[in-house]
Order: structure tokens, then C-alpha cells, then sequence
């Protein structure tokens, strides 16, 4: 595999193809196995996330990076991994609840049903990068992704959309505003959005504004790290192609 094409506005050499790890996990048969042929075939970026079998799919992708460069079949400075946080299920809500017994409950939690929760408050991202740090098996993660921030749109009753609209961008500023913050620190490198809405025709309550995320990471600073974003784009959900907002 030998060409490469640049990610966003990281400058990083990315392959045609990223390995995907929604379905992977260590207790699914062929997951390592998959990973190490994708990354020996010269895939590079391998996108994951905190949610996915419940940091299952983290552990084995830092499972088998650690095998390969212990080895010195793959070399970090090649790699480019994308992770996500937001989501509170599975072990989070317990983390969740430790957290409200002892007083500190997470601010800013949408609730979608009994099982699911989501936040993107500065003070959850913190502790997701921590774990997904730990799982991954890695000092730094390439880029980090806010995860579905639109579930604030779709599980809000307000009726004043453009007092809701107000409220999910200023939400997202303060992550940016977070998320600069732990580039600083060297545990990300890049940040952006994972939303399966930028490509929603703008008059629909689930929408978000790909012009209006650049302005506010513009209006943090020129020289911002809000880099890359990922919608879905397929012969089912066609809106990122089709809808000129």
C-alpha cells in the first residue's frame, strides 16, 4: 500500500484505508488477527472508541500495537490512532455513580434512557483520555474525537431551538476549550467530532454546523488543534454529499 493521503489539517500520512474497530474486541475470534494483517498490509490509522465493547476494543488495539513495536514490526511514529469519548454506558455508568455517591457528581449528563448517558464536560473527557491512555497502552493519543455531541440535540425537550443551538455550541467550546488544554499537557495531539449529524439538512433539530465548530475553534485561537471531523458517508446515508447546507 503504497500511497498516502493527509488528515485534515494534522499534516499525518494516512493510508487509503483506516481499520475500523467498532466490531473488535479481545473475546471476538479474529479481532488481533484482523489488526496485525491490516497493519502489515501498511493500514496506519486504526479508529476506536471508548464505547466500543465497553473499552474492549481500546484493549486489544493496545494489545497488539504493543506486541508489534515490542517486536519492532511497526514503529509508533507511524501510526495514527483515533479514539472518541462521550458516551456513559457499560463500566462509566458505575464510574458515574461513584462519583455522585461521593459527592462530585458529572455535570452537563443528557440522559437517553436507563443505560445510556452522554457528556462531553471538560471534567468527564479528562478521566475518558486517562482510561483510553491506560487501554490503548499509549503516552499520547493522536487525535481524540468528541462522540455524538448531537445526543444533546435529540434527547433535549426544549422547544426554543435557538436557545438549545446556543446551549450545544457553547457546550462544545468549553470542550475545545478543555481539549487545547490537554494538548498542553501532551496526552492528545489533535481534536475534533464524530457526529453522524454535519451532513443533516440544517433545518432539522439534530443538525450540527460544521461552519460554526471552525468558527469556534477559530475563536479560541488562530492556531487551534481542532483538525479533523468524521460523519458517515455511504450508499445508505448519502446527506455529507447530498445536503449543501
Amino acid at each position: 500500500m503504497q500511497k498516502s493521503n493527509i488528515l485534515g489539517k494534522t499534516g499525518l500520512k494516512i493510508s487509503p484505508f483506516g481499520f475500523g474497530s467498532y466490531r473488535i474486541d479481545k473475546n471476538v475470534s479474529g479481532s488481533a488477527a484482523s489488526l496485525v494483517k491490516a497493519l502489515r498490509s501498511g493500514v496506519n490509522l486504526i479508529d476506536t472508541s471508548a464505547n466500543y465493547f465497553d473499552g474492549g476494543s481500546e484493549e486489544l488495539i493496545g494489545s497488539v500495537i504493543f506486541k508489534m513495536l515490542d517486536i519492532g514490526e511497526i514503529k509508533r511514529e507511524n501510526l495514527v490512532i483515533v479514539t472518541k469519548g462521550g458516551y456513559i454506558q457499560g463500566s462509566n455508568i458505575g464510574l458515574a455513580e461513584r462519583r455522585k455517591e461521593a459527592g462530585n457528581p458529572y455535570r452537563e449528563v443528557v440522559k437517553c434512557n436507563q443505560e445510556l448517558f452522554h457528556s462531553i464536560h471538560p471534567e468527564f473527557l479528562k478521566d475518558q483520555i486517562e482510561l483510553s491512555l491506560k487501554r490503548l497502552n499509549l503516552d499520547q493519543i493522536d487525535i481524540f474525537l468528541l462522540h455524538n455531541p448531537e445526543y444533546f440535540l435529540l434527547y433535549n425537550t426544549e422547544r426554543n431551538i435557538k436557545l438549545l443551538r446556543d446551549e450545544y455550541y457553547r457546550r462544545i467550546r468549553e470542550a475545545f476549550l478543555y481539549l487545547e488544554h490537554e494538548v498542553d499537557l501532551g496526552r492528545i495531539n489533535y481534536f475534533g467530532i464524530s457526529s453522524n449529524t454535519f451532513g443533516e439538512i440544517c433545518n432539522k433539530r439534530s443538525f450540527t454546523s460544521l461552519e460554526r465548530v471552525i468558527d469556534i475553534a477559530n475563536s479560541i485561537s488562530k492556531d487551534n488543534h481542532f483538525a479533523v471531523v468524521q460523519t458517515p458517508l455511504n450508499i445508505f446515508e448519502k446527506g455529507a454529499a447530498q445536503n449543501l447546507n
